[in-house]
């Protein structure tokens, strides 16, 4: 009989691929798939007790929510005896677990559809919870813990179906092949040599050496192996990968290769030449912008300057000032009211809107015949 207790400091319950395809068979079973997620939150909440396993029995104890936990009772019947047949056959690369990968020939123990899995025909479940459903949570929460389990002790799918691995392998190759797959990716090669003290923690024996001519020489083994001990089956997070982070390389701002930007004032007379935007803005405060803007025609100015993009080799030289824009002289309006009197003379329209309050455009509207009253008056050019 071994004993199992599984602690999760992770929402994952197996990083494993073999306890992966475990726990993907669960869900053939369920009557209630909502049972499935409630199951995988009593694993990881830690409410599966110690997991009795018996060959194809399993046992435990799930904290729920009455004072006393629920006795959940697996039973998975033995492999076909093709199977067990076949998979002995294969065994013999069982070897290469122990870089934790599954050889290809290996791969269909561990697979859902002609894996070593039980089928629900196979398997047998009891629990003493009032669940009306076949397969409820807490079966659900400690199936979830096999998959756990699985992930650093995958010969234990063969025990659970029938198939006496220890007698066709030797006894410590199947401990030592079960530790070094707990965490095998987080170890280099050079790292995967078993010391005397990960011996006495594996097989649970103390190696007393003594010193003979420089040399430390086994003296004695103590092989009492005790078969109550309770095994942690702790997962934790996968460490993240460090990606190596690439420089980024900061382009330059507004680069115009082969060209130049000239600053001249409203007269056109030569100021200054700048290589870059960039520059532009941090030597005078005008934005890029407007600058572009004034350069391409859009603008006649920008900060109050004419801009030019000309190319580096061209001669510099003054260029055409601004051509002021003069517009006519306003003209004078009258308001009169409906009998023609006059009411009052104004200079310009604008002249009108401040005294009156009446908007520009409908003064000058009514003065063009556009519309008969603005404010209430009628409205005449003088």
């Amino acid at each position: 009989m071994s004993k199992y207790l599984v602690r999760l400091s992770t929402k994952t319950i197996s990083n494993e691929w073999w306890g992966q395809q475990w726990c993907q068979n669960i869900s053939r079973y369920a009557d209630y798939m909502n049972r499935l997620e409630r199951g995988r939150t009593y694993i990881r909440k830690g409410a599966v007790q110690e997991i009795e396993i018996d060959g194809g029995h399993i046992k435990a104890n799930v904290i729920g929510t009455r004072p006393l936990p629920y006795s959940v009772d697996i039973h998975i019947r033995p492999a076909d005896e093709d199977l067990i047949n076949k998979s002995i056959d294969k065994i013999k690369d069982i070897e290469q677990l122990k870089n934790g990968t599954v050889p290809d020939n290996c791969r269909d123990f561990f697979s859902v559809e002609k894996g070593l899995f039980p089928s629900a025909k196979e398997i047998d479940f009891t629990c003493s919870c009032p669940d009306n459903a076949a397969l409820c949570k807490h079966i659900i929460a400690v199936l979830y813990s096999i998959g756990s389990i699985l992930d650093q002790e995958p010969l234990l799918l063969f025990q659970l179906r029938g198939i006496d691995v220890e007698k066709y392998l030797d006894k410590r190759l199947v401990s030592i092949t079960n530790e070094i797959l707990v965490d095998i990716h987080n170890h280099k090669d050079e790292d995967r040599v078993i010391d005397d003290s990960l011996i006495s923690s594996l097989f649970g024996i103390e190696i007393e050496t003594e010193i003979k001519d420089g040399c430390e020489v086994d003296q004695k083994v103590n092989t009492d192996i005790k078969s109550d001990d309770v095994r942690i089956i702790e997962l934790r997070p996968k460490p993240k990968k460090k990606e190596r982070s690439i420089p980024k390389v900061k382009p330059k701002k507004n680069p115009i290769e082969g060209y130049v930007i000239r600053q001249y004032d409203k007269d056109g007379k030569f100021l200054r030449e700048y290589k870059t935007f960039e520059e532009v803005e941090h030597a005078t405060d005008i934005g890029a912008f407007n600058i572009k803007r004034a350069i391409t025609g859009i603008k006649m100015t920008a900060g109050g300057y004419q801009w030019r993009k000309e190319t580096e080799n061209s001669s510099i030289g003054d260029i055409e000032p601004i051509q002021r824009v003069y517009t006519r002289e306003a003209r004078p309006v009258a308001s009169y009211n409906d009998a023609g009197l006059l009411v009052a003379q104004y200079s310009s329209i604008k002249d009108a809107e401040r005294n009156t309050g009446v908007s520009s455009k409908s003064i000058r509207d009514a003065a063009k015949g556009v519309q008969k009253h603005a404010g209430g008056f009628v409205w005449r050019y003088l």
